[in-house]
């Protein structure tokens, strides 16, 4: 439940087990699916972009799950990875504060097309070449 964590310690061990094997499934099919991409060899034009929409609280700071508008890290520092045919820092760590509303703009870079007006995500592109400041400061909710 997402609920302040009651459960005891055996429960705890459980279920933070269960969400690793989870975790490994999915490695394994993602391990699969880049390996079916270098036996396809669609690298040179393919953009693949890997991230997730917030963390999960697994009884850290006494909750479960992810509804808690709190700081923790658990939560709003989510990962995010971007793989491009031509990325100058490639493998290499970026520092910039992003969002997820900078992914759809970021695709619409990739395409060459026009971003409507309203929108307030801003194109991560220029971070694959250079470690350089994205937003001064975000919000999230």
């Amino acid at each position: 439940n997402y609920a302040p964590v009651t459960e005891e310690k055996e429960a705890i061990d459980h279920i933070r087990k269960s969400y690793a094997a989870v975790l490994t499934m999915a490695d394994v099919w993602l391990g699969k699916m880049l390996d079916k991409m270098d036996e396809l060899d669609v690298w040179k034009d393919t953009v693949v972009i890997l991230t997730t929409d917030h963390g999960h609280l697994l009884g850290e700071h006494g909750y479960w799950a992810k509804n808690y508008m709190f700081d923790y890290q658990e939560l709003a520092h989510i990962p995010l990875i971007m793989c491009t045919p031509e990325t100058a820092n490639g493998g290499k760590r970026i520092q910039a504060l992003t969002t997820t509303i900078d992914i759809m703009p970021t695709i619409m870079e990739l395409h060459g097309a026009e971003l409507p007006p309203h929108v307030q995500g801003k194109s991560l592109l220029h971070l694959l070449d250079k470690d350089e400041q994205h937003h001064d400061a975000v919000l999230y909710g």
